[in-house]
């Protein structure tokens, strides 16, 4: 056998070092995408929810008064306008952590959106936080539930739509993958991943953009839990346009509607929906503007308005973008019969929008 030249072993161990090199490089690129996509687009870590603390779905039977308010986008300040106006505060905190409640055993209900957008949905969170607990004192109760953009930022903090909240977080020198990860130090994470996708607080329902499937509430409960267990927050069951409850559409026509849908058949085919959730009304956020129903009839946009007789109700005011002051949708029930007002910041600040 031939012994190998000085300059063969050269060029063989330059390749060998070269190959090496390449591997390592490219192997560990590769590895930190796919590890960056696993971790923070699908599913930040695994969730280890208690899900009979936390359920999919909170229900609740209780004769007391209900107020709800939807999409906060961060509006600090109008938020505190609107529990003032609807005396569920009776004075402005200094701080988040200062606020009190006022409305006895009312109940709260605030079905998503109340991050993002707008400049200030840290103390937003921090005010709702503290109401919560301020409200089980007094025998009252505030429920917060997941909107499209708590989803979103929880299955891609680098998601462009959810950039306001990022910037806001890493401004107070918090990382937004740790919060999406549940792991930061003040308990925002945790707290987001945490909360329900939707409410039933006697026979109204509230979620954050509808429920375009017939499905009970306790399967619906069923199908939440496995696909975000399965898929992370990003599953189609929430944020699909077509399927999700928290991001299905009113445009081109509203999500229960199909096209050239008659009047009839779109009010029947949306009573079917509610029927079986077992409820008689639906309370949806997610879009402010406005939209259009196959019986000619409008919403007007930024208005708190509701369609066939108190079967659903839209509370999507555009706060965030300051064309609207917002409101506070009001549901009692006086004498054995229901009626919904609503309330506006300000005085004289409260208008009658259904009754039985």
């Amino acid at each position: 056998m031939k012994s190998l030249s000085k300059t063969h072993i050269s060029n063989f161990l330059f390749f060998r070092l070269y190959a090496l090199i390449a591997f390592v490089f490219l192997g560990s690129a590769n590895f930190s995408c796919q590890s960056e996509a696993r971790i923070y687009v699908s599913q930040p870590k695994p969730l280890n929810r208690d899900w009979a603390k936390h359920p999919a779905i909170v229900e609740i039977e209780s004769d007391n008064e209900i107020f709800a308010i939807g999409d906060i986008h961060g509006d600090y300040d109008g938020l505190l306008e609107l529990l003032m106006a609807s005396e569920i505060i009776s004075e402005i905190p200094n701080k988040p952590n200062r606020v009190k409640w006022k409305a006895g055993n009312s109940i709260l209900v605030i079905p998503g959106d109340f991050i993002s957008k707008g400049p200030q949905s840290v103390e937003v969170i921090y005010l709702l936080q503290e109401l919560q607990k301020s409200a089980a004192k007094k025998g009252g109760r505030v429920i917060l539930t997941f909107g499209n953009h708590e989803a979103e930022f929880l299955a891609n903090p680098k998601d462009a739509k959810v950039k306001m909240f990022k910037k806001e977080l890493k401004s107070l020198n918090i990382s937004p993958e740790a919060v999406a990860a549940g792991e930061d130090k003040f308990g925002i994470g945790k707290f987001l991943r945490n909360l329900p996708f939707a409410a039933k607080v006697n026979d109204w329902y509230f979620v954050h953009a509808g429920n375009p499937k017939k499905i009970t509430i306790d399967a619906l409960s069923s199908k939440i839990k496995n696909a975000v267990e399965k898929e992370g927050f990003g599953a189609p069951i929430l944020l699909d346009k077509k399927v999700g409850i928290l991001e299905v559409r009113m445009h081109p026509h509203p999500w229960w509607e199909k096209k050239k849908d008659k009047a009839k058949d779109s009010k029947t085919r949306l009573r079917n929906l509610i029927d079986e959730l077992g409820v008689n009304h639906m309370v949806v956020g997610h879009q402010p503007g406005k939209y259009e129903f196959s019986d000619g009839e409008t919403r007007k946009a930024g208005k708190i308005d509701q369609k066939f007789n108190g079967m659903i109700f839209f509370i999507d005011t555009g706060m965030e973008s300051k064309k609207s002051d917002g409101a506070v949708l009001n549901i009692q029930k006086i004498d054995g019969k229901e009626k919904a007002t609503i309330i506006f910041p300000g005085k004289n600040n409260r208008k009658e929008l259904w009754s039985e």
